[in-house]
């Protein structure tokens, strides 16, 4: 059952709350496969991972066309962005992983939530520069 809660500081339609749903039951279900994030945060995947990553929209400066996240892993914060994104239509969501099983587990995540988003499965230092107008990195490993 979802825990499944409004975001402090954004009052949002139903239609990306769905989407946040659907997400997290795509991460708990991965996530007992290939270790999408650390099972012991499952309890609280609504306030560690979605309410933490969410709290970035606001702060996107005005205008900007597209957002960079760099080590994506579980897709936190770009699939939470892109969720955002999807009501806004912008910004288009780049999410750079090398881990082949969590790229998969992206691109699942943006066909099966709808998302407009692109995955490049490649190291950080080896993917082309982005130019993007915000870049994210969460728990980025060396």
């Amino acid at each position: 059952m979802s825990q499944a809660r409004d975001l402090p500081g954004l009052d949002l339609p139903p239609a990306p709350l769905d989407r946040f749903v659907a997400l997290e039951a795509l991460v708990r279900r991965w996530t007992e496969k290939i270790n999408l994030i650390a099972p012991s945060t499952l309890p609280d995947l609504w306030t560690r991972h979605i309410a933490d990553s969410a709290q970035l929209w606001p702060l996107m400066p005005e205008g900007s066309k597209t957002w960079a996240d760099l080590g994506s892993g579980g897709g936190f914060p770009g699939l939470v962005i892109a969720v955002l994104a999807a009501e806004a239509r912008t910004p288009h969501v780049t999410l750079i992983e090398s881990d082949g099983r969590k790229c998969a587990f992206l691109r699942t995540a943006i066909r099966e939530l709808a998302l407009s988003a692109t995955v490049l499965d490649q190291r950080v230092e080896a993917a082309p520069p982005q130019g993007a107008s915000v870049v994210s990195a969460r728990a980025l490993a060396p």
